[in-house]
């Protein structure tokens, strides 16, 4: 991870700090950690999810990601093994030589889809079966990406429709599981994951929804402000502003070095 400059990695380190590693009992584990994404289309928060994710990799908190990518023709990471759905996941298996990330993308000319919940029900089934030697159950650090949170939500937005993802998000945790989430409609994702998140990265968005964010997630004055931009209608694009549970906001409009960005694209 030195590639990653400083100021980069001093993000990354505060959104994954709840998965580091923790010793319990004589034995070392990792529990997980609840990343939100918020922003429009092209703000930059992918380029930050994915940093996160593939660091989590590289760092051990995390062995595998699964990522439910079924929006666009592009697969949202593409340094991956991508998959229709989780059927054909079980039938390949992880093998040798993958990249320890598993894109779930569906396949619209064979009419084959691919839910959120499937692919939180997969990791859920990981963290819950565990690993261990001898009988002695240990957690399977796991995350889980679900790349437009709208989409396993109920219409109205207050509800999720996918129980496995808020099972992620309540529990997971505490079987090893993380859960990074993204969208650019905060009043259509579901409040029962957006309210748990452990840490919350806020891009250009429109007006209302940052007063409706503010407002659901009890945010400071301050941080609001520097949300709405310098001229009151979004922060420019690939800027952000970060919320941690590990302390009060740092005062600053975060933006990744075009390097970090490129490195996992």
């Amino acid at each position: 991870m030195a590639r990653i400059v400083e100021s980069d990695w001093r993000i990354i380190e505060r959104i994954l700090a709840p998965s580091a590693p923790i010793e319990k009992h004589g034995i070392v584990i990792n529990e997980g950690f609840r990343f939100c994404a918020f922003g429009k289309t092209k703000s930059g928060k992918t380029s930050l999810m994915r940093a996160v994710v593939y660091s989590a990799i590289a760092m051990g908190y995390a062995r595998i990601a699964l990522v439910h990518d079924t929006k666009g023709i592009f697969p949202e990471y593409p340094h991956s093994v991508m998959l229709p759905n989780v059927a054909a996941f079980r039938r390949r298996g992880m093998q040798g030589g993958d990249i320890p990330v598993y894109s779930f993308r569906g396949d619209p000319r064979h009419d084959v889809q691919c839910t959120a919940e499937e692919v939180a029900a997969l990791a859920k089934e990981l963290g819950q079966k565990g690993t261990g030697d001898g009988g002695l159950w240990l957690p399977y650090p796991t995350v889980t990406v679900i790349e437009e949170l709208a989409e396993a939500s109920t219409a109205s937005g207050k509800n999720l429709k996918a129980p496995a993802v808020g099972w992620l998000a309540a529990q997971g945790r505490k079987v090893g599981n993380s859960l990074v989430a993204t969208t650019q409609r905060p009043k259509k994702a579901a409040e029962d994951v957006i309210t748990q998140a452990s840490a919350s990265s806020f891009g250009r968005l429109e007006p209302a929804d940052i007063n409706y964010l503010a407002e659901r997630m009890d945010l400071p004055g301050a941080m609001v402000d520097a949300i709405r931009g310098p001229d009151g209608d979004g922060l420019p694009m690939h800027r952000f502003v970060l919320r941690t549970d590990d302390g009060p906001w740092d005062g600053i409009v975060h933006c990744l070095d075009k390097s970090t960005a490129q490195m996992f694209e």
